[in-house]
Formats: structure tokens, sequence, C-alpha cells
């Protein structure tokens, strides 16, 4: 007899057969919520990742800029001449940085590498009580052979020559009156691309050398040059005369205004006819006007081949000569000196034997009236070819001053 379930029996295995899958539903539920939680929880963690990324990246970055623009002023940096220079280059944006807290409408216009180098040597000069002669030529070595040809074309006029211990400069200069009927002495090579109120000569080469010889020179019965170590060695400034008739004379009057401040530092023509030097010899060149008479701390350039021929009586401490016009003197009939010149430039040839001869000649003939020499217009390039022509001018024409462009070069030769 086949047994029946019964309706209790019946009820349970419903009940089972209900329940389970309920109890699917619920656990799948559960992992559903289980991974949905866990999906969100990673994301929190991931977004916590980034923002403590990006915390941790900014306060990095905090903390760079920080050191890039901050620069204490307040202590020596024990550093002089071209290392001064490279240090000031490193930490120029801090410089920048301090110096535009200092001055107002900084949003108009960023400061001048010039502007800069200037307010940090004067800021670090006034918080250290070191002079600005030792700053900037403590361990410099005065090159008394040197001449800074152009020198107002340089990124740092004046200061560049002396941190390479250079102790001749020029500055060539323009009367210009503006609209304003103010009056400068404009320094440039071109006057279509003059700046008179920015670079003049009154700031850039008068108002530095006065804030440097004035330190050094404040209770000093003995006049202090600019070089820290040769402080008898004076610096010789070129005033070349670019205007013509009659603005020569005007300029020349406005130069005497100029460097009035200055006055006690000019060594004058007695000084030099008793071998004695004052920090500062001016001397004009170019055009500059023809008088019966000057200041008796205006010296004249002379040319060297008039000076051998006595053809002036004029006396300055250094006396000039083209190297074209030298080539042409030597050669006399036989070869024009612009051809020499260019045959010296083109085949990178030695003087010769003969130009050697008569160049010295010349140049022996200047020292034994108490003239240095200086030859300009020496060919620069090729670069082997200068330094050989250098070479044979110090060592074996005598020449006191070579007209060099290129600073670095020179004190490396």
């Amino acid at each position: 007899m086949s047994s029946t379930p019964s309706k209790a029996n019946n009820i349970t295995i419903t009940k089972s057969l209900i329940s389970e899958p309920l109890k699917d539903e619920e656990s799948q539920r559960t992992r559903q919520v289980f991974f949905l939680g866990h999906h969100f929880s990673l994301r929190y963690v991931i977004y916590a990742f980034i923002f403590l990324l990006a915390i941790s990246i900014f306060a990095v970055d905090s903390f760079m800029t920080r050191s890039r623009t901050s620069l204490s002023l307040d202590s020596p940096i024990h550093l002089s001449g071209v290392k001064f220079l490279s240090f000031f280059e490193d930490n120029i944006q801090a410089i920048d940085a301090i110096n535009s807290k200092k001055i107002s409408n900084k949003c108009l216009m960023q400061n001048s590498y010039y502007e800069n180098f200037r307010f940090f040597l004067n800021t670090l000069s006034l918080e250290t009580s070191v002079t600005q002669c030792e700053i900037l030529t403590r361990d410099v070595f005065a090159l008394d052979y040197v001449h800074s040809h152009n020198d107002y074309w340089r990124t740092l006029p004046l200061y560049d020559a002396i941190i390479h211990g250079v102790n001749s400069v020029e500055a060539d200069i323009w009367l210009i009156k503006t609209k304003n009927k103010e009056t400068y002495l404009a320094v440039g090579h071109n006057d279509k691309y003059l700046k008179p109120t920015q670079r003049n000569l009154r700031t850039l080469y008068i108002n530095p050398l006065l804030d440097i010889l004035d330190q050094i020179n404040d209770n000093s019965s003995k006049l202090n040059g600019v070089f820290f170590n040769s402080p008898e060695k004076p610096l010789i400034i070129y005033i070349d005369f670019k205007d013509h008739n009659p603005n020569n004379l005007v300029a020349y009057e406005e130069l005497l205004k100029e460097l009035e401040p200055l006055r006690k530092y000019l060594t004058t023509t007695l000084d030099f006819e008793k071998n004695h030097y004052k920090p500062l010899v001016i001397q004009l060149t170019g055009d500059y006007p023809k008088l019966s008479n000057y200041e008796d701390y205006i010296f004249l350039d002379s040319s060297l081949i008039s000076i051998y021929n006595r053809e002036t009586e004029f006396r300055s401490p250094v006396v000039s000569e083209s190297f074209n016009n030298m080539l042409k003197f030597c050669h006399g009939e036989s070869i024009d000196g612009s051809t020499a010149l260019r045959l010296l430039t083109k085949k990178a040839i030695s003087l010769s034997e003969r130009e050697i001869i008569c160049m010295s000649e010349i140049i022996s003939n200047a020292h034994k009236q108490n003239y240095k020499v200086r030859l300009w217009g020496v060919p620069q390039f090729p670069i082997y070819n200068r330094n050989h022509l250098w070479r044979q001018q110090l060592e074996e024409l005598e020449v006191d001053y070579l007209n060099v462009d290129d600073l670095d070069a020179v004190t490396k030769f």
C-alpha cells in the first residue's frame, strides 16, 4: 500500500521550497550591498590618495617657491668679482621679488637685469656694512693691460669691467634734450636707439662711481680707487663724443656739470706730470670740441702716429691709434692699410717682421715720452688669430692696452 504524504508534510515542503529562493535573494542582496560598499570604499580611498598627493605636491612646490624667492640680504656672501656676478644670476628671481616690493607700479614693468644688480649691490652693502668696492673686487686681480671696448654695450656697463679687473672703459655720449627741456648725455652707439632717461652717463657711470668711491674715501686722507687690492690703480674713462658741431660744445659743457660731483677723484694735468694718479682719469675722444683751454682734469686722446711725427703737443696718459692706420703708415705706398688689414683677417696670419719693427719703433717713442699705448680696430675674428694678435701686441709690440670685446676670454688668456 502506497503511503500518501500528509498535509503537514506538504506544508513543510512548500515552506521549504518557498524559503529557499527567499534565502538566495537575501544572500544576493547581501553580496550586492557588500560589493557596493566595497566599491564605494575603494573609490573613497582613491579620492583620499589623490587629495593627499595634491596637498603634498602643493607643499613641495610652495617650499621650492619660497626657496627660490627668499634671500637674506643682511649677511655677507663672501664672494666677489665674477663669482659674485654668478651668485647674483643664480638668485635673480628672489632679488627681483624683493626689489619689486620696494618700488611702486611694478605691475607695469619688470625690473631690468641692470636695475636688479644695482639694487642687490646697494642693499647688500648697506645691510652688511661691507663696501661696494670690497664686494665687487676683493678677490679680483687688476688687469692694467685691458680696455673695455664699447663698455656701454655690456649687460652691466662699468660693473662688468670692474669685476673682471679692467681699469679702462669707454662711453659714447649724445646730447639729448627732452620735451620737458631736460638735458641728458645719453650713452649708446647709435642715436636711433638711445634711451636718454634710463641709459645716460649719470646713471651708468657717474652715480655708480660715486657710490663706490664715497664709501672708501669718507675719512681717508689718501684717495683710494675702485680696486680693493690695488687702490692706487686709476680707472680710465674715455668719453667718446658722437655729436657734431655745434652740439659737441654744449655736450662738453654738460659733461663738466655732470663730472662736478666726482671732482676730487679726477686726476689733473699736474698730477700726470708728477706721475701721480687719483682714482679716475677722464679722457676725451671722438668729435670733442677743439678749444684753446680745457679744464685741468680733462685729457685728450691723441693719435699715436701724430705723436711720433711730432704733430701734436697734447699730453694724456694713453695715446691711441687704429690698427689700419698703423699698417698703412708702416707699408707706406707699397700697400694700403685697409688691404693689409683684410689680408691679416682673411688669412689669419701674424704681423710680419717688417710690421713688428715699424710698429715697435712708434710705440717705443711714445713710451719714452711717458705715454701708454692702445691700438684699436685689431681683428677679433677668427678667435685663434685674435688671441695670437693679442699675444703679439703684448709681447712683441709692448702695447699697454688691448682693445677687448670679450672680457671673459681675456681674463683666461
